[in-house]
């Protein structure tokens, strides 16, 4: 009689091998969810970023009078290659609420978008910026209305600043869930 060849492989050879496929399965999974969750973080600091920067460059050119008006710089055409005028300096440093509710189309025109869910709406990449005349407090209570969310990605824009001796607007997000408060204060005098 001939001698038989094994031609396949045990069952532990092939258990071995599926083990090792979920291990490697299980640390991708958790490698792959820290670097959306840091990448999330990163992009709603940079919106952050942005709507300061935004604000910040706007005023100062009203403040210097080179401007006559705070404009929307994302929203240039060939008619107004510097960008669409949204309001009048003057009033919008008279009046700071109606000059940081002028900022909305600016911000949408910049495609300023949460990157973390919204709590409301289930939805990511929705448009998440609040400007109206909120306290602290009402902040904090926004960003914690919902069970078991911190609307992380949703900015406030207030011109109710902490810093009560000056006229300045103040910007608040939280760059992720379990992340503080974060805030800016532009000073506009």
């Amino acid at each position: 009689m001939g001698t038989y060849k094994q031609k396949a492989f045990t069952l532990i050879e092939l258990l071995v091998v599926v083990a090792i496929i979920g291990i490697l399965a299980a640390v991708g999974v958790v490698a792959y969810n820290g670097y959306t969750a840091s990448a999330r973080k990163a992009v709603a600091q940079t919106n952050f970023d942005m709507i300061v920067k935004t604000i910040t460059y706007e005023y100062n050119f009203c403040l210097w009078g080179t401007e006559t008006h705070i404009l929307n710089r994302a929203a240039a055409t060939k008619i107004n290659p510097k960008g669409t005028p949204v309001i009048e300096c003057d009033k919008a440093l008279s009046n700071l609420e109606e000059g940081v509710r002028a900022f909305h189309p600016v911000f949408n025109s910049m495609n300023i978008r949460n990157p973390h869910n919204n709590p409301v709406s289930g939805k990511v990449g929705e448009y998440d910026v609040n400007v109206g005349a909120y306290s602290e407090s009402m902040i904090k209570s926004n960003h914690n209305q919902f069970s078991g969310s911190t609307w992380p990605g949703l900015i406030h824009i207030t011109s109710i600043s902490p810093n009560k001796s000056q006229k300045s607007i103040a910007v608040y997000t939280k760059t992720g869930p379990d992340e503080p408060l974060i805030h800016k204060v532009i000073i506009l005098e």
